[in-house]
């Protein structure tokens, strides 16, 4: 026969004493305790309202004093503390109380309803909407969480804004009409009333913050006034210095004199104001001369091979081409010159020309177109052994 180990008797003997008295606090839970009962097995409560719950134990000889535990399925809908049960939100939970040390309990089944809808109101009774744009109305809730929260809309003039379902108004006209909102519990009523305004300029973009202008000639000024939906964009023209250029009534500058001065385009509805500047050139600072193409050497400055030199005329006259020539930076002599009417000719708006001729070991050569506009002669030169074309002035 196999002896135990004591500690492994010892273990046996504590198990069956445990096992003795649990059977012993079943049978005696089944002798004293026969049932418990609560008052109510189905309540019904609003979100915020509290409710006692009461119980029985049986036997009634049995004392009330024995220790019950409370609890809930669903703690974020009902909270329960020695039967007072607290509704939290709207839904359906269990609340159980329970003999300790037991398995005897009791359910009562909770549910909380929303509460009833008491009133509405806009957060404001009248607002201002800009033609064009839309807002959203704001509805107060008494209570703030009522259950049923539906609304129906109407608008009392839809030529002057409508109203969607969502409570968005969509400012249609200028004018004034009201906004109402019914509830759909309690048949509870709001009124709002719109105002639909123009809308107000408030910007005013020029093309370029600056321009240039040739003297004697004009420019239209072209502006975008904001918003889009702006009801009046007339614009009054103003310039700081009409001696120097005017402007119309239609934004087109006039340029009298060489100078720069601000135009200033000014709101009609708001005052909003914007400018830019304006700079008035002489005729040259529109025409460009630069070398064009070549097939040249270039060893220390002297140049030997074919290179042409081309005038560019930027500006919106015409120009007379009286003359053409080069000229050798070491001694400033001409090495070539034409001045054949034929040649050279009148230059349109828009229009190039393009002069050259055979360099033969010519220290750093300068072409030089000369024109002619209104009696007055210009002059604008260009290096040949310049690889880079200057900027259109």
């Amino acid at each position: 026969m196999t002896k135990l180990h004591p500690s492994l008797s010892l273990i046996v003997f504590v198990l069956f004493l445990g096992a003795c008295s649990s059977e012993d606090e079943q049978i005696r839970s089944k002798e004293n305790f026969k049932s418990i009962k609560l008052n109510k097995n189905e309540l019904f409560v609003n979100v915020g309202d509290s409710e006692i719950l009461d119980y029985t134990i049986m036997p009634s000889n049995i004392s009330n004093e024995a220790v019950v535990a409370w609890t809930t399925n669903k703690e974020t809908i009902v909270k329960v503390e020695n039967g007072i049960i607290k509704a939290l939100k709207t839904g359906e939970a269990n609340v159980i109380v329970t003999i300790k040390r037991t398995l005897i309990s009791d359910t009562c089944k909770v549910t909380v309803n929303p509460e009833r809808l008491q009133g509405i109101k806009f957060e404001n009774s009248t607002k201002d909407i800009v033609k064009g744009e839309t807002m959203l109305l704001n509805v107060t809730y008494i209570p703030k969480n009522a259950g049923n929260k539906k609304l129906n809309w109407s608008s009392s003039d839809e030529s002057v804004a409508k109203v969607s379902e969502e409570g968005i108004v969509n400012a249609i006209a200028i004018g004034n009409c009201s906004i109402k909102a019914i509830s759909e519990e309690g048949k509870f009523e709001a009124l709002c009333n719109i105002n639909v305004l123009p809308a107000t300029v408030n910007n005013i973009l020029f093309e370029s913050e600056e321009f240039k202008i040739e003297i004697g000639s004009t420019k239209q000024i072209n502006v975008t006034v904001l918003p889009e939906n702006a009801e009046n964009k007339n614009i009054i023209w103003h310039s700081a210095n009409t001696s120097i250029a005017s402007i119309d009534l239609n934004g087109v500058v006039k340029a009298n004199a060489i100078g720069e001065t601000i135009i200033t385009a000014e709101s009609e509805e708001s005052g909003y104001k914007a400018t830019c500047k304006i700079k008035v050139a002489d005729l040259d600072e529109f025409v460009s001369v630069y070398k064009s193409s070549s097939s040249i050497t270039i060893i220390d400055g002297f140049v030997t091979g074919i290179a042409g030199c081309t005038i560019l005329n930027n500006s919106t006259h015409s120009i007379e081409l009286v003359r053409f020539y080069i000229t050798e930076s070491l001694n400033n002599r001409v090495i070539f010159e034409i001045t054949d009417k034929a040649t050279l000719g009148i230059l349109s708006p828009g229009k190039e020309n393009t002069l050259g001729t055979l360099f033969n070991w010519d220290y750093k050569p300068v072409c030089y177109w000369e024109f002619k506009y209104n009696g007055k002669v210009y002059s604008l030169s260009a290096e040949i052994d310049d690889f880079e074309f200057p900027s259109f002035k």
